[in-house]
């Protein structure tokens, strides 16, 4: 693999990321810069070496290779073209409502796996999900993953979509934290507006969810019919504020497959 530079992505707090092509092949892929060594790239590699050993998954950004150079660490993934789910919803905020169920499937498909390797992603925003040239939805960004099997208390994410429990600063299980930002990315998906500012009482919304629960605070904003019967129900059991209380991750999973109806050939969204 020789990779020609073509375009700076992004830069992240530890790197950049930039557009390559293999010269040899003319494939494009995204090449991950970090520039010092760091808990991120550890993670990120330990992850991607562990989804290196399954059958490639449709919905997580695959790791092809590495290499450093000028005493920086190089990872490179496959290349996702339509760039990520924060930018098209800049472009767009309201997707079509079947394209919506879609991408949630997707990405609850791909947090799925990683959980059942043994990984909670902890970082899951729109920014973290890459969309390809095909149209379909990839996880990527492991860099603050942590093992499902252990507690943390690391306050890690993006506070919009983070669990009350990390917010807090309290011992968590990372999986269950996973499921509240699963829940916060539906509610966006599906409204095409954030739902929270801070998940603590500070927040007048996240008080209606905590003593009401997410129902109420979606009736009081006139949006239950942006919402089915089935989609506010599986809501209100991802964005449970105690964490024991919340949908297991292979509920989830499971609730979420589309039936195909007796009554028509195209499968039936929940």
């Amino acid at each position: 693999m020789v990779l020609e530079l073509n375009a700076l992505i992004a830069n992240t707090t530890f790197g950049h990321v930039f557009r390559c092509t293999d010269t040899t092949t003319g494939v494009e892929y995204a090449v991950k810069q970090y520039t010092q060594e760091c808990y991120e790239v550890s993670a990120e590699l330990q992850v991607s070496k562990a989804l290196m050993q399954q059958a490639p998954h449709p919905h997580l950004v695959q790791l092809v290779g590495q290499y450093e150079r000028n005493c920086c660490k190089h990872l490179v993934f496959e290349y996702c073209a339509q760039g990520d789910l924060y930018e098209l919803l800049t472009d767009k905020p309201m997707l079509p409502r079947n394209q919506s169920l879609m991408y949630f499937r997707q990405i609850v498909s791909g947090v799925h796996h990683l959980h059942k390797i043994g990984y909670a992603h902890r970082d899951i925003s729109l920014e973290n999900i890459l969309v390809d040239a095909n149209g379909d939805c990839k996880l990527c960004d492991f860099g603050l993953a942590a093992s499902t099997s252990e507690l943390s208390d690391a306050t890690v994410g993006k506070v919009f979509y983070m669990a009350p429990e990390v917010f807090a600063g309290e011992e968590y299980n990372p999986a269950a934290a996973d499921v509240w930002s699963l829940g916060i990315l539906f509610f966006i998906l599906m409204t095409g507006v954030p739902m929270l500012n801070t998940p603590s009482d500070d927040d007048g919304g996240y008080r209606i969810v905590a003593r009401q629960g997410v129902k109420a605070l979606i009736k009081l904003w006139n949006m239950e019919n942006q919402f089915t019967k089935t989609q506010l129900q599986l809501l209100d059991r991802m964005l449970q504020v105690n964490p024991k209380k919340r949908i297991k991750m292979h509920q989830l999973h499971a609730k979420i497959q589309p039936k195909v109806s007796w009554r028509s050939k195209w499968a039936q969204w929940f």
